[in-house]
């Protein structure tokens, strides 16, 4: 067995600070690694829950083929304080007397109660299970997703705008669609051919200010591109100087504008929803008002 590629090295994840494209030292690695030293080995996918203000990695340990004894059970998933950098093990795989789950190959994560992962029994042998990752409480194997080939969740990747769970189903030749809200199956829809990926698609990114003139005064006027699945927009406008502020219903509209004082600073955020609620908002834009020549 050529096990030149069994993972034996601390696995990390790298830190970077946005606003300056450089590497943080969180001071928790070893020869020369900045980053956070990870308790799993061999880490597939990374997400971050807002509600828990928490990091997720998952991770699957050694996979058939690499190591020797084939399974170590060196992976899991683990949580991470951005602020703090602590790490906890939320879901550990076992060891070799003790693995229920098999290696654990794939996550995702729909809200602070429903996570969802791969167990890796064997080829063509996976089961789909759901677990709490707030708490670690694990909630059972889906029904209709079990000992089954599943191709392996990515952060983010399969779970659409309602909250429905894709599943790459390659036993069957089919993607199921699970509703997270009871982890009944919803739908199967038939592939023909093994499905091992699934990306929803929006079109551009939801602001980009302009500023104009009008006859009648300063016009300070938005415009934002469509976003996928969205039935409306919310516009959300601040200015601070003039005291005064709006949360609008512009409808289907991808463009508003208005009258304002010389020397005015708007802040303004479009938010895009629909009949299951509203998505992710914009990035806040910065609109000065100068003076009319």
């Amino acid at each position: 067995m050529d096990t030149s590629f069994c993972p034996t090295n601390t696995a990390y994840v790298a830190v970077f600070d946005v606003a300056t494209n450089t590497e943080i030292d969180t001071g928790l690695g070893s020869g020369g690694m900045k980053g956070i030293p990870l308790p799993i080995k061999q880490p597939q996918s990374i997400q971050y829950l807002p509600e828990n203000n928490a990091v997720y990695v998952q991770g699957v340990g050694s996979f058939p083929g690499f190591c020797n004894p084939i399974h170590e059970y060196t992976g899991g998933i683990v949580s991470i304080n951005p602020q703090t950098y602590a790490t906890s093990v939320v879901i550990d795989d076992g060891d070799e007397s003790e693995h229920p789950y098999g290696l654990i190959s794939g996550m995702l994560i729909a809200s602070d109660t429903k996570g969802y992962f791969v167990g890796y029994g064997g080829w063509m042998d996976n089961t789909l299970y759901e677990f709490n990752p707030t708490t670690g409480a694990m909630l059972g194997a889906l029904d209709d997703l079990q000992n089954i080939g599943i191709a392996g969740l990515e952060s983010g990747t399969y779970l659409d705008k309602n909250n429905m769970m894709w599943v790459c189903n390659q036993t069957n030749g089919t993607v199921d669609i699970v509703d997270t809200e009871d982890g009944a199956l919803n739908e199967s829809l038939d592939t023909n051919l093994n499905p091992t990926a699934v990306a929803f698609c929006t079109t551009g990114t939801p602001l980009a200010p302009s500023l104009g003139s009008s006859v009648s005064g300063t016009r300070a006027g938005v415009h934002w591109d469509i976003v996928s699945g969205a039935e409306g927009y919310y516009l959300w406008a601040l200015a601070p100087d003039i005291n005064w502020s709006a949360f609008l219903n512009v409808g289907t509209a991808t463009s508003a504008s208005a009258d304002f004082p010389d020397g005015a600073n708007l802040y303004i955020t479009v938010i895009p929803y629909n009949t299951t609620g509203t998505g992710e908002a914009s990035n806040t834009a910065h609109i000065e008002i100068t003076p009319t020549p």
